[in-house]
């Protein structure tokens, strides 16, 4: 299996995982990350918008693999992990909005972890998130220059417009914002989607099979979501992220 459950997938201290499991759009994504060799390994993921959740790996529920990337380059995503985890959004509560302008997002994390999306970037999906995360050190796991839109990503949009509308009237204190982000994505024409799956695909290939096509990705990305039934466990719907 590509992906086997996160609790039999060691994460050592310079080491990264992508993490999958199902989600409110099908499947979900994260990424853990090496913690030190007196600590347990760390998991992060967008969960939703403003909604970036930090714990300990492997947590519940998720299917892992480590990405393949020589040690020096591993160690500085990991640096880079701990610092977006621990400094910007855990001390400054910085917070990132879940936008679908996959185009826009060149630059938004720093090497140290800063987070500093373009002025033109709506936000991220949890797929995106962990993608710009290997692009900010130039070890792109995927060329988004062969992706292509179709009908099913508009029905999408809507979905995540419908879904941030929902979002706002159950967060208290966060309404107004969360129904203006949803205008926001609401004008995006043709949007592309890198879905969880196709990033998870992309993972688990070789360093020099990277950047991924999406035509070479395709039939990885549908071999792990076939083999995720052995591994995790469907969410209700009410509770997926």
């Amino acid at each position: 299996m590509l992906y086997e459950g996160a609790a039999s997938v060691a994460v050592g201290p310079e080491d990264v995982a992508i993490t999958i499991t199902y989600g409110m759009f099908g499947y979900h994504l994260g990424i853990a990350f090496g913690n030190g060799p007196d600590k347990a390994p760390r998991l992060v993921h967008l969960a939703f918008h403003r909604h970036l959740k930090v714990g300990d790996y492997p947590g519940e529920n998720w299917a892992a693999r480590v990405v393949s990337l020589p040690v020096d380059l591993s160690s500085q995503i990991v640096a880079l992990l701990h610092g977006l985890s621990s400094t910007h959004f855990v001390v400054n509560q910085k917070s990132v909005n879940y936008g679908l302008n996959l185009l826009c997002n060149v630059g938004t994390f720093k090497t140290d972890g800063e987070y500093n999306p373009p002025a033109d970037s709506d936000g991220h999906t949890c797929s995106s998130f962990i993608a710009d995360i290997f692009e900010s050190l130039q070890v792109p796991l995927v060329d988004l220059s062969t992706w292509t839109t179709n009908p099913e990503n508009e029905a999408w949009k809507n979905a995540v417009v419908c879904a941030l509308r929902a979002w706002a009237k159950s967060k208290h204190g966060t309404g107004s914002e969360a129904i203006a982000q949803s205008k926001e994505v609401v004008k995006l024409n043709e949007p592309l989607r890198l879905t969880p799956e196709e990033v998870a695909g992309a993972g688990s290939l070789s360093l020099t099979e990277r950047p991924a096509s999406q035509v070479s990705v395709t039939p990885v990305a549908k071999r792990i979501v076939a083999e995720l039934p052995e591994v995790c466990k469907p969410q209700p719907p009410q509770q997926a992220v």
